[in-house]
């Protein structure tokens, strides 16, 4: 069985013959006022609005345009993994380091080192150790990273259309189009 020790404080009233004591009035008071403190203090607590998470502010059309500029040209199965990965901004550090420090493995012997290191992150962040410079990115802006993931997390629909018109923009502008490396495809 556990002991719980509180100390107080309180003035200590001597007289030439020991301890004052106090009359049974005063005590009555002031444990009366001791009560309705705590009373004043518990019902404050129980009043005060409870405070939940900030919610992201949802972003406009040109603020969600800016936060995939970097991202949007990447191929779609690169862009789904940054998307996803971006809402586990907590691993994106480890990862890149991880990656820089195992820079030299390419192919199957990246794919050993990530199955024996038995890593714990989450798959898109695992699945972006072949890019260490995406993951490098991601991780030397940690604000952007997160600010991307909660888009991603509260405004997926809109996230992909911005990702759309920077697309677009990109092809009208002629700097997206089929080559020898990419296909590019119009719906």
């Amino acid at each position: 069985m556990s002991q719980v020790h509180t100390l107080s404080i309180r003035h200590n009233h001597r007289g030439p013959d020991g301890p004052a004591r106090q009359p049974v009035n005063q005590v009555r008071r002031t444990s009366i006022i001791r009560y309705a403190l705590v009373a004043l203090l518990i019902g404050a607590f129980l009043a005060a609005p409870t405070v939940s998470p900030a919610q992201p502010v949802p972003r406009t059309s040109p603020q969600l345009d800016q936060l995939v500029t970097r991202i949007a040209l990447y191929p779609d199965p690169l862009l789904a993994q940054v998307l996803t990965a971006s809402t586990y901004s907590n691993q994106i550090f480890e990862a890149a380091t991880w990656a820089d420090q195992h820079s030299y493995l390419k192919g199957d012997a990246l794919v050993h080192a990530i199955q024996d290191d038995h890593l714990p992150w989450d798959a898109s962040v695992l699945a972006l150790l072949p890019f260490p410079s995406v993951l490098d990115m991601m991780a030397r802006d940690p604000g952007w990273t997160e600010q991307l993931g909660n888009a991603v997390l509260t405004q997926h629909p809109e996230v992909m259309d911005a990702v759309q018109r920077m697309r677009r923009k990109a092809r009208d502008y002629g700097y997206l189009g089929p080559n020898g490396y990419v296909n590019v495809l119009t719906d």
